[in-house]
């Protein structure tokens, strides 16, 4: 067997086939988060719309999901029969659970043919689902290991961040000469992901904001940062680095190591604090690479390293302003560029430039005396550029109501909102606050 990248996604694409020809009925194969994995050819009679939905967009909804669970299926050891849901749609099916080392890693799925699934068939599915469980287990840990990576990568430390990069450029999952734009990844349940990604020079960021958007999950946002050109030291013995006066070239066609340009594979890093440790020891794949003993003779860190590993830092602090700003202005997301993010670009100085840019504004004694009702008509008023109508219809208030609120914000905020630079002053600190809630949550 070949790498790891190069046999999982075949291999698991012909279990599903396999299980497919044994039950006469189109499979499919997701992780436990309901992410497709991979899928079997079907006629028409095989798809019900939760399938079809699931095959487009690569993912289940929160609905769906919640349906299936709470048919026990995460930790069933057995085939499970769910039955039909004329409401949403969903046609009766059976669910395999895909486990190894007495974990769930994944589900294969059949929707029920008029005939039924026959338990023999069943039977003979067992060992396919094993295997396919004992793939998923291994690609959870080639994951994890990833995940650790990126994290070191990410972490600010030259030496760690280029031993990282040398190993991800191994594994195949960044390229080494194309530049790297970072991503976060906000969940609804505001956990926090982070995600490198290769970006092939002369592409725009735009292209990476199109991929995320594609691959985000149900309910999640996403903010993406500017491409940077970066180049560790690939084996460059300790002190022949370039010195800290020096024009730090990357060595191929005199190229800027560092800077903007204008996406190729992407793994996620927790934002709290960096892994410890990375999955074990895989028979098939090279040792992990020390970040002090990559290539010939003994590696240092020169400024090329530390330059380097400097931009993907504010790349990070880029992709986290802009997946704040996603998640607190919703109208503006789901997934947003730093190229687009305006003035709220202020985020990435750190919470103390935010917070000075808001003291003394007519936001700022609006929220000093004013309760959570008064601030979001305000802000919504203010969205709507005026709109009474629209504003009153987006808050469910009559239109009588809507203006007592917006005399008495007047009031707290000591400013006639007839007067444009007093409603901007009043809509930048609103909507600056409301972000800055979101990025230092």
């Amino acid at each position: 067997m070949s790498s790891t990248a190069e046999s999982d996604p075949r291999a698991l694409q012909e279990l599903v086939d396999d299980v497919s020809d044994l039950l006469q009925a189109p499979a499919t194969l997701e992780d436990t988060g309901f992410a497709l994995v991979a899928y079997g050819s079907h006629g028409a009679d095989g798809v019900d719309q939760v399938r079809a939905a699931s095959i487009l967009r690569k993912t289940a909804t929160a609905q769906v999901r919640s349906y299936f669970l709470n048919h026990g299926i995460a930790s069933a050891t057995q085939p499970v029969r769910i039955p039909a849901d004329e409401s949403q749609q969903i046609a009766a099916r059976v669910c395999i659970p895909a486990r190894s080392g007495g974990r769930t890693h994944g589900y294969l799925w059949v929707v029920e043919p008029a005939t039924g699934v026959a338990a023999q068939a069943l039977t003979q599915v067992a060992p396919l689902a094993d295997r396919a469980g004992a793939l998923l287990a291994r690609r959870a840990g080639v994951a994890d290991e990833r995940e650790a990576l990126v994290g070191e990568l990410l972490r600010g430390d030259a030496l760690h961040a280029a031993g990282a990069w040398r190993r991800l450029v191994a594994l195949g999952e960044l390229a080494g000469g194309e530049a790297l734009v970072v991503a976060v990844i906000r969940a609804p349940e505001e956990t926090r992901t982070r995600t490198v990604m290769s970006v092939p020079a002369g592409s725009e960021p735009e292209v990476a904001a199109r991929r995320m958007a594609r691959r985000l999950p149900a309910g999640a946002v996403a903010g993406v940062s500017d491409a940077h050109l970066v180049r560790f030291n690939e084996g460059t013995p300790v002190g022949t680095g370039p010195g800290p006066g020096s024009a730090a070239g990357s060595g191929r066609g005199g190229s800027s190591p560092v800077g903007p340009v204008g996406p190729v594979g992407s793994y996620g890093s927790d934002l709290g604090p960096a892994a410890s440790g990375a999955a074990g020891p895989d028979p098939e794949r090279p040792d992990p690479v020390d970040p002090g003993s990559a290539g010939p003779g003994p590696v240092g860190v020169g400024a090329e390293d530390h330059a380097a590993a400097a931009a993907l830092v504010a790349a990070a602090r880029q992709a986290e302003a802009a997946a704040a700003t996603a998640g607190a202005r919703p109208h503006l997301g789901p997934v947003l560029s730093w190229v687009d993010l305006g003035f709220y670009r202020v985020l990435a100085q750190g919470p103390a430039a935010v917070e000075a840019l808001i003291a003394g504004t007519p936001a700022a004694r609006l929220r000093e005396k004013a309760d959570a009702d008064l601030i979001r008509t305000a802000l919504v008023w203010l969205d709507s550029g005026g709109n009474a109508a629209r504003t009153a219809a987006t808050l469910s208030v009559h239109r009588q109501t809507l203006y007592y609120r917006l005399e008495r914000i007047e009031q707290m905020a000591g400013v006639d909102l007839d007067e444009g630079e007093a409603r901007l002053g009043l809509h930048l600190g609103l909507a600056l606050s409301e972000v800055l809630a979101k990025y230092q949550g």
